[in-house]
């Protein structure tokens, strides 16, 4: 990096932090610049195309959408003002806000750009335009005509989101999706102003001169050098957009970080606002501090299918039954996990509350040893085999602590005779072991794209898990639940899938890994959403002790 760049980063950083760090309201908390901290450089801001977690958070950040989810992970509006749903579920008619503004440092001063219907559409049709190669095509494939414009038939622009004037958008379906209002929530349905995207002629999300914010705050700096220590991004709030709907800090200072050592660090030395972290530390007590709890995701066991072995249902079904969780949950001594006895996780939202309330788990998995000792008995006869040979899990660096599995790894040797371990590797190494199936037992975590139980259980779907798993049975559940406009219709046909999947024993579920959101209690509701994966500063306040 050359003296004068050095010397502009420094300024910038200094003049922010000495300008707004310290400018706030005391009565509501507002005006704070928060220090805030991305693991890893964002790969892409264009929301029809960003895949990474620091891409996603400043993408929420950056930009609204039709709707959104609160803190407790309830569906709201946001750019809608209202929205109609048709009898058959196939229409969804939104009036949309008329006080919601396009900001770019290249507007001219004073020049106000409304966010309209048009900007919707076209985001739209980005996605479904083969050029764009959108990864998010397929996750609105129940728009009207999407399946034509896939396969060729017909042209991206036919695409079934229309807008009747500046502020009223009609979205309409090839078939129900109970779903859809919460997929409006995720970065894909984030509007895109046409004149701008062409403007960056192909850069678009790719650099600070080549963004556009409609959402709480807007971009003033993104430097990332990949040698260099001090990489960072600015935002400063949307003034056009806090009026109608208040944003409270003044701006948003993120480090680029490299590994999870130098966010702690820099949490402990008072650098950074808050640590996300899913290892939880008696070092932070709750007398100073936030310590929001969140269970997002399922560890779980999965097999290899292919392995002449493990692709046996009665020897899986054996490992299954063996699991004592009554047990295991005296066994834990920490709060990194939590005992699982289905998938789909506690903080999965279904008609405004958790999942787990309306699907108990108690009786989703079954303990007995007796039948399982029966049931590897069975496998071993149609096998042909006299003993299980030794086997290593296949498990990825911090995926969890190694201890909490001896505790049913344990009883598997005493009770089947099989010594095990395990084989902890990169997460890097760990995926393309998976790729290439060089594996017979591994821990897996299950979680949802988006906060969705169908996100969730989709993992299953045939075409879509990188472990094999295919279920005939499971796949036609699935489809059913993308042809049924009510959530509440879905709920029964959730239990079934949990049930048919767990039935399989090729996914044993085991713990719910737990996230940490960890704030001084200077500050107040930081959102983090535990499925994208994104922290929410809107809200975001600062008091003085």
């Amino acid at each position: 990096m050359n003296r004068v760049k050095i010397v502009f980063l420094a300024m910038t950083i200094l003049i922010t932090s000495l300008f707004y760090g310290c400018s706030h309201d005391e009565s509501d908390g507002s005006g704070y610049l928060f220090n805030c901290t991305l693991l890893g450089n964002p790969q892409n801001l264009d929301p029809q195309m960003a895949t990474d977690t620091s891409s996603f958070t400043i993408i929420k950040n950056m930009y609204s959408g039709l709707l959104k989810l609160d803190a407790n992970g309830i569906l709201i509006n946001d750019i809608a003002k209202s929205y109609e749903i048709s009898d058959d579920g196939l229409k969804y008619t939104f009036e949309l806000r008329d006080n919601c503004y396009w900001y770019s440092k290249d507007f001219e001063e004073g020049e106000e750009v409304k966010v309209t219907a048009k900007d919707f559409v076209f985001a739209f049709q980005r996605i479904f335009n083969p050029q764009m190669q959108s990864p998010y095509r397929n996750d609105f494939s129940c728009l009207k005509n999407a399946a034509a414009i896939i396969n060729g038939e017909m042209g991206y622009t036919n695409i079934g989101v229309t807008a009747i004037s500046d502020f009223k958008l009609v979205i309409e379906l090839d078939y129900p999706n109970a779903n859809f209002l919460t997929l409006l929530t995720t970065p894909p349905a984030i509007p895109c102003n046409e004149e701008f995207f062409y403007s960056t002629k192909g850069r678009y999300g790719l650099d600070k001169e080549s963004v556009i914010s409609n959402g709480s705050f807007y971009l003033t700096e993104w430097f990332y050098d990949q040698y260099g220590p001090e990489n960072i991004i600015i935002m400063r709030r949307n003034s056009f957009n806090s009026e109608a709907n208040k944003v409270y800090p003044s701006s948003l200072k993120f480090n680029i970080e490299k590994d999870y050592n130098s966010q702690f660090k820099s949490f402990n030395d008072k650098k950074i606002d808050y640590l996300l972290t899913d290892v939880y530390t008696d070092k932070f007590n709750k007398k100073d501090y936030i310590i929001n709890e969140y269970e997002g995701s399922t560890l779980g066991i999965i097999f290899n299918l292919n392995d002449e072995v493990y692709s046996n249902k009665n020897i899986r079904k054996a490992f299954a039954l063996s699991i004592n969780r009554e047990e295991l949950k005296s066994k834990l001594k920490k709060n990194d996990v939590s005992v699982a006895s289905a998938i789909v996780p506690p903080d999965t939202v279904l008609l405004n509350k958790s999942y787990r309330e309306l699907v108990a788990e108690e009786h989703l998995s079954e303990y007995n040893e007796n039948k399982a000792i029966e049931f590897l008995k069975d496998g071993m006869t149609e096998l042909n085999i006299n003993s299980l040979n030794s086997v290593k899990i296949l498990v990825a660096e911090n995926m969890i602590n190694s201890d909490y599995m001896h505790y049913f790894t344990q009883k598997w040797q005493q009770l089947f005779g099989v010594y095990i371990g395990f084989e902890i590797v990169h997460q890097s190494e760990y995926e393309q072991k998976l790729r290439d199936g060089e594996y017979k037992v591994a821990i897996y975590e299950i979680t949802g794209d988006y906060n969705s139980v169908f996100s969730v259980l989709s993992k299953f779907s045939s075409d879509k898990n990188d472990f094999g798993y295919s279920s005939a049975e499971t796949d036609n559940l699935l489809s059913r639940v993308g042809t049924i406009s009510s959530l509440s219709d879905c709920v029964d046909i959730f239990r079934n899938i949990e049930k048919q999947i767990i039935s399989d024993s090729s996914f044993i579920p085991v713990f719910y890994k737990k996230k940490y959101l960890i704030y001084r209690k200077t500050n107040a509701d930081i959102i983090y959403n535990p499925f994208s994966g994104y922290i929410d500063f809107q809200y975001a306040k600062y008091f003085e002790d």
